[in-house]
């Protein structure tokens, strides 16, 4: 079923860790949490589970958790459909480093560590931006970063997206450069990713100095 929904970093949910106390606002009706648990305070961050306890290698790609973004009416967290459409994706980005770019070491990271540290990444890092609709729709971004405190590349990846900028600065939130034009079948996503595989590998590979 496709959808025109808006993301904005003031309309969202990041599922992987709300119920903390962040803001809230209604956009259309609709209340979503802005709360964002990776901006901890330096001496508490250590603590956050988002944040990832690998930070890969030089030469070699760190794959995030993906970020789940949702209506706060939805759920309190993502469901079993949601979490597993996230798994098969993080597996595709580290499939897809394995064969195009073999003997490149990949770090693939587990539930919910989606955000690098604060210093960043050792190697490049690799993550997915998935929004979920309420009536079974889903988009995906992948999110592709040099080492270190780089910029996040947004490459669409499954779903028709606009994108206010192709980027954004190191740990920023994704979404809010993000507007959702028409989604695809939630169980149906992988397969929706094949025809746009090639663009976010040459990502990777412009993130490695490839």
């Amino acid at each position: 079923m496709l959808e025109r929904v808006a993301i904005a970093s003031s309309a969202l949910c990041l599922l992987a860790a709300c119920g903390g106390a962040g803001n809230s606002v209604k956009t259309g009706g609709v209340e979503y949490d802005t709360s964002l648990p990776e901006a901890a305070e330096p001496g508490q961050e250590r603590d956050a589970p988002e944040i990832s306890r690998g930070i890969g290698v030089p030469g070699g790609v760190v794959v995030l958790w993906p970020r789940i973004v949702q209506p706060r009416s939805d759920s309190a967290a993502p469901d079993a459909p949601t979490r597993a459409a996230a798994a098969q994706l993080q597996k595709r980005i580290a499939g897809l480093v394995a064969r195009e770019l073999p003997g490149v070491p990949v770090d693939m990271r587990p539930e919910p560590e989606r955000v690098c540290p604060r210093s960043g990444c050792a190697g490049a890092s690799v993550g997915v931006l998935l929004s979920r609709s309420g009536r079974g729709g889903c988009v995906a971004l992948a999110l592709v970063s040099g080492s270190g405190t780089s910029p996040a590349r947004l490459i669409p990846w499954a779903g028709m997206v606009r994108l206010d900028n192709a980027t954004v600065p190191f740990r920023e939130p994704p979404e809010s450069q993000v507007h959702v034009k028409d989604n695809v079948d939630c169980d149906k996503i992988e397969v929706a990713a094949l025809a746009h595989d090639a663009e976010v590998v040459a990502a990777i590979r412009t993130a490695l100095g490839k």
